[in-house]
């Protein structure tokens, strides 16, 4: 198997029967908690103020592509070229990468004075997003689809602000759990495949 970095292996992936509904599920329902809870609401909120589209967009677009080309295109690959004798390669390097992604918005602490609580909780999510992303990311056996899904979380009108809404633990639980199993299994799944 030959490892790239914006494709996993030169060969056709995907994931097989018994795991491709699930993710199919997780990412329909993903979108539709985007579109009700984030993407519909900031999009007629950003263009009732039409000096913040330009921004926003821009934005949002760019750190859906430098987000997922540096931690699920070149981190991820950088990983899983590491792992690839492991056990586990595909589970292993989704998880470091993911890490350090969420990691990465502990900057938001010193850099935006951003809340610790805020910042542990987005720590949290972003790094299950990314675990998502990367299975998104090895069914599609490429970046796109990831890149559009970053993209459409980050399309708000305060993605230059600083957070201070501070979540329910409970419910933050309850929705980004699940996704961890569901990309985690399907992960493990492609793995059996591929040995």
């Amino acid at each position: 198997m030959t490892i790239r970095t914006t494709n996993i292996t030169t060969e056709r992936i995907g994931f097989r029967r018994h795991t491709r509904l699930p993710l199919i599920v997780m990412t329909i329902v993903m979108v539709l908690l985007m579109l009700i809870d984030n993407v519909l609401p900031n999009f007629v909120q950003v263009f009732h103020h039409p000096a913040t589209i330009l921004a926003v967009t821009l934005t949002a677009v760019m750190a859906g592509v430098f987000e997922e080309l540096s931690c699920r295109g070149l981190l991820f690959s950088g990983l899983l070229a590491f792992s690839q004798n492991s056990r586990h390669p595909f589970i292993s390097s989704a998880i470091w990468s993911s890490l350090i992604f969420g990691c990465l918005h502990l900057f938001n602490i010193i850099s935006e004075g951003q809340g610790v609580e805020v910042t542990v909780q987005q720590v949290f999510y972003a790094a299950v997003i990314g675990v998502f992303f990367a299975a998104i990311r090895v069914a599609a056996n490429g970046l796109l689809i990831p890149i559009i899904l970053h993209s459409m979380i980050d399309f708000t009108p305060n993605i230059t602000s600083v957070s201070s809404s501070v979540m329910d633990w409970t419910s933050l639980l309850i929705v980004f759990i699940p996704i961890l199993v569901v990309a985690l299994w399907g992960l493990w799944a492609e793995e059996r495949v591929l040995k």
